[in-house]
């Protein structure tokens, strides 16, 4: 394993070396990597971490085109002050984000176990960010990144089709009673599959619209093109075969969205969505549909005892939270259903930003997430950027998801997060109509 992963580091480092594109590329394509966990010197870390390590020293110190040598400017105080005037929203949120999680590394009961998420879920992936800003110059640019991020999710797809007719990888709680059975891709858990996946469609739908419009087409773009196209439905099929509920609004809420921001679909769209509502309504208040997405049926009543024993916990402790990683000794005292497992997270992202990196944190969060959006916004009315059509459909899935999971809390869904405001900031710089 040692001699394995030492020698898959050598090429990595070499490809990004010497293409730092196709570097990005695979660095994106692994990030489920984060789930081979080892230790170093006894540190604990994965081998997600590792990459990340490599990709930023190359970002930074390539000889030729590293940043500290290249834009040493970047660095200086006087940059980022040129920064702050230019995103100071963004600046401001960022710093309070940064500055609140690590307050909570003190709050913590286990420092170690803080200070791992603190890093994998904070510092890295707003480090990463702030790099990727300044490393994407042109739209080619992110389109690797992004093909990156599509073949991942083409990857896991394909598992975990091939999953739900053989059951390979499936833990046993999933597998032993098919009417009730998930698939549950790399992860090991059914709404990892969806929480990946759902944000990935929105991914390939942008790939697919700047592709098409290409006059001249190379052989990676007819492969970008065509991958992004066979993503899609394979990425429905997966979350659907997961049964994650959450997700599949997720990206009707994106699918919905894109309708709506062009003018020439948007009545038909609205009228579309009163329709549906009407129906929805309409139906049997017994109907197992609408009683799963009203959180009436047995794991809605869960979700709802657990956001009940949150928000009781947090009239207690409204400015700390329970400290990074401390939900679930924290919570227990306030539990509901004692019956049941206790959760790492109370299945929604307000909330668990709450509980994990207190009030401040969790403002700090909305307010990132409004900065996204009303840039996006602003661009769109403007007709001035393609991207953040797809920006904003992006970020939709997640606060959706959000309203039932916890998709920020994972390592591989923090980097694609903050892939977000990277892409905004590179889009209102170039103010490309791309």
């Amino acid at each position: 394993m040692i001699l394995f992963t030492s020698v898959f580091l050598l090429c990595f480092t070499y490809i990004i070396y010497h293409n730092r594109n196709i570097g990005l590329l695979l660095f994106f394509f692994l990030l489920p990597t984060y789930l081979v966990r080892f230790t170093i010197l006894t540190l604990p870390t994965t081998l997600l971490e590792l990459l990340f390590f490599i990709t930023t020293a190359t970002i930074l110190f390539h000889p030729k085109k590293g940043l500290w040598h290249t834009r040493q400017h970047i660095f200086t105080f006087s940059y980022y002050k040129t920064f702050f005037a230019k995103h100071p929203s963004l600046v401001l949120a960022t710093t309070l984000f940064c500055i609140s999680s690590t307050i909570a590394i003190g709050v913590a009961l286990d420092t170690t176990k803080a200070i791992g998420a603190w890093k994998a879920f904070f510092i890295e992936p707003v480090v990463f960010a702030y790099l990727l800003a300044h490393v994407i110059e042109k739209k080619r640019d992110i389109e690797y990144i992004l093909f990156g991020i599509v073949l991942s999710g083409l990857a896991t797809s394909v598992l975990a089709i091939y999953q739900h007719f053989t059951g390979w990888m499936v833990p046993w709680d999933f597998w032993e009673n098919r009417n009730t059975y998930r698939v549950t891709g790399w992860y090991g858990f059914p709404n990892g599959v969806g929480i990946y996946l759902a944000p990935i469609i929105s991914f390939a739908g942008y790939l697919i619209a700047t592709t098409a419009t290409k006059t001249k087409k190379h052989v990676r773009d007819h492969a970008q093109l065509w991958l992004s196209i066979i993503c899609i439905p394979l990425a429905l099929l997966s979350i659907i075969y997961a049964k994650s509920t959450g997700p599949l609004i997720g990206v009707a809420a994106a699918v919905g969205l894109w309708f709506l921001l062009h003018k020439k679909t948007r009545t038909w769209t609205i009228v579309c969505i009163v329709l549906a509502g009407m129906f929805f309504f309409s139906l049997p208040a017994e109907n197992p549909i609408k009683k799963e997405v009203l959180a009436q049926d047995r794991s809605g009543q869960i979700r709802k005892d657990m956001w009940a024993e949150s928000v009781e916990y947090l009239r207690v402790h409204p400015i700390t939270g329970a400290g990074l990683m401390s939900y679930q000794k924290e919570i227990w005292p306030y539990r509901i259903d004692k019956w049941i497992e206790v959760f790492h997270h109370p299945h929604n992202t307000i909330l668990t930003m709450w509980m994990n990196i207190g009030f401040f944190g969790m403002f700090a969060f909305v307010w990132i997430c409004v900065w996204l959006a009303r840039v996006s916004l602003q661009h769109i009315v403007k007709k001035q950027s393609m991207a953040h059509i797809y920006i904003l459909c992006v970020l939709t899935t997640f606060l959706v998801m959000g309203l039932v999971d916890s998709p920020y809390i994972k390592n591989d869904m923090a980097m694609l997060f903050w892939l977000l405001p990277a892409w905004a900031v590179y889009s209102c710089t170039k103010k490309s109509t791309q």
